[in-house]
């Protein structure tokens, strides 16, 4: 029989044969798995050689994309299905048995493509259940171990504290769908974390723990805040000197800016990498200890009291001041004056009096909602411009 595409024997055993075998148990005996499986091992080997052929023969660009997309995405679906399925018959060791190798030969195909192929691989598209699975009991097991490690180097319990809870949240949460990005970057990020070299010869100036969450791009706001409002903060404590408080700074932009980062993504996608967070909240507080200029006496009037009115959210409002920095159209290079300025000269839909701290959250985490909500106001302002 003619194959409609190269994943056809797998997709009908997968949906159609196997769920007819759980309605009559009978009907699985030992013959029919060794047979399904020395075919399985068969038509693995066949759907390699036809998406290499098929690769070889596709000169374009996004054919391949397309083709690598569509292959992938099936994958993914039947490795879903078959881990469905062997939960669904763990009372049978030989279903199960079934199942797993299945799983193992669809897996060892889409390694292949993740492999050969990750030009073309969608990193966007979520990873199989199973991998998630793995990836959750994995952190489950050793966290413990990790906490121990790290209290063993005697790290800041603050921040020991703030990334396990996050390991905790994600190792609980069976959930969230987990994309490509993020799953290749926590692999990387775990490994550096239980196994990096750091521990066997730490020479930097910065905490153990900090320089590693540097490596790994550790891009949370949580810990941007932490390492300059606790980390250098404490250091600043007995440092009654300005200009001393200043070269402080500067020297933790230094030690920050020293740290290699791995190039393997990032823990946030739509936030700056952590390197840029803390130089810029670094001189953010550098520019806060300079001398302010007193204004001058231009004959104008006290407008420190009035107010825009706006009718948009506080996290739309800090959207539009961030495509407007980062686009260039503002040109202030301290954000937290600036945000400052916002929440003390708007108003929001809700409210007259403004949270900077609500601002300054939404400035740098906007959820995906919110950017559509910003995207159809910006096309509104533009279809208004081409009226005026």
């Amino acid at each position: 029989m003619q194959r409609k595409y190269s994943l056809e024997w797998f997709d009908l055993l997968v949906n159609q044969t196997l769920p007819a075998i759980n309605s009559n148990p009978s009907a699985l005996d030992a013959a029919f798995v060794r047979q399904t499986l020395t075919v399985a091992v068969d038509e693995k080997v066949k759907i390699r050689l036809a998406l290499l052929e098929d690769m070889f023969n596709t000169r374009d660009e996004m054919n391949m994309q397309v083709l690598i997309n569509r292959y992938q995405i099936l994958l993914i679906h039947l490795l879903d299905m078959l881990s469905q399925g062997a939960d669904a018959s763990s009372n049978s060791r030989l279903s199960v048995f079934l199942y797993k190798k299945l799983q193992q030969c669809l897996a060892e195909l889409l390694a292949f493509i993740e492999n050969d192929f990750l030009k073309y691989f969608d990193l966007e598209q979520r990873v199989p259940e199973s991998y998630h699975t793995v990836c959750r009991d994995l952190i489950t097991k050793e966290l413990p171990l990790l906490e121990k490690k790290l209290y063993d180097y005697k790290q800041d319990p603050v921040l020991v504290d703030l990334v396990l809870n996050n390991l905790r949240s994600f190792a609980s949460n069976d959930r969230v769908h987990l994309p490509y990005r993020i799953f290749f970057y926590l692999k990387a990020a775990w490994f550096e974390l239980r196994n990096s070299s750091l521990y066997e010869a730490h020479y930097g100036e910065l905490p153990l723990l900090d320089e590693l969450l540097l490596r790994i791009n550790y891009n949370t706001p949580l810990f941007t805040n932490y390492f300059v409002q606790h980390l250098i903060k404490k250091k600043q404590s007995p440092l009654d000197n300005i200009d001393d408080k200043i070269k402080l700074l500067h020297n933790y932009k230094r030690m920050v800016n020293e740290v290699v980062v791995q190039p393997t993504g990032k823990l946030m996608p739509d936030l700056p990498g952590i390197v840029r967070q803390i130089i810029e909240q670094i001189d953010e507080e550098i520019q806060l200890l300079h001398p302010v200029a007193a204004p001058s006496e231009t004959g104008l009037s006290n407008a420190s009291d009035y107010k825009v009115q706006t009718t948009l959210s506080v996290p739309i409002l800090a959207a539009i001041f961030r495509v407007f920095k980062e686009t260039g159209a503002i040109q202030n290079g301290n954000v937290k004056k600036l945000l400052e300025f916002v929440a003390t000269h708007y108003t929001s839909m809700k409210s007259d009096q403004i949270s900077y701290t609500h601002l300054h959250s939404s400035y740098y985490d906007i959820d995906p909602k919110n950017k559509q909500r910003l995207y159809d106001l910006l096309v509104q302002l533009a279809n208004n411009s081409k009226r005026m």
